[in-house]
């Protein structure tokens, strides 16, 4: 799926649709549009429709404890960048998973990410470089 990002930067973005997204798309009504989103008229949806109908989606699954409040798909940049900032790739990486030119807008969505598994595997990985260099005391015989 060839797109522009969702930070409007300009930048095309190329993501194959996992398993479930997939799933999710064979299951649904067959439209003509030549984008991924269309209304129910089966055309691409304008920013302002397409912004009404998913805050009534979004507000339907706040009330039912789906997902906390906010900025919804500001914050599906943020999961997306901090799940893969948690996988390790680099800021690069996750800039140009989001459309961004720059790694400081991935620095930013990547905020907050939780990095204490990497840093218990990078300080098992030092230690154990570490006994590799140790020197060995030797003693002379006699």
């Amino acid at each position: 799926m060839l797109s522009p990002s969702p930070a409007l930067s300009g930048e095309p973005v190329f993501w194959p649709a996992p398993a479930p997204l997939v799933e999710i798309l064979n299951e649904t009504r067959f439209h003509s549009a030549i984008i991924l989103c269309a209304n129910s008229a089966g055309v691409p949806w304008t920013d302002s429709g397409f912004r009404a109908s998913w805050r009534k989606v979004t507000l339907q699954l706040e009330r039912d404890g789906e997902i906390g409040s906010g900025p919804p798909l500001d914050g599906l940049r943020h999961t997306v960048a901090v799940i893969l900032r948690e996988m390790g790739r680099s800021e690069r990486d996750i800039a140009d998973a989001l459309g961004q030119k720059t790694i400081e807008m991935a620095r930013h969505y990547a905020k907050g990410a939780d990095l204490r598994p990497k840093m218990r595997s990078m300080v098992k990985d030092f230690e154990f470089e570490l006994n590799k260099r140790r020197t060995k005391i030797v003693k002379p015989t006699a």
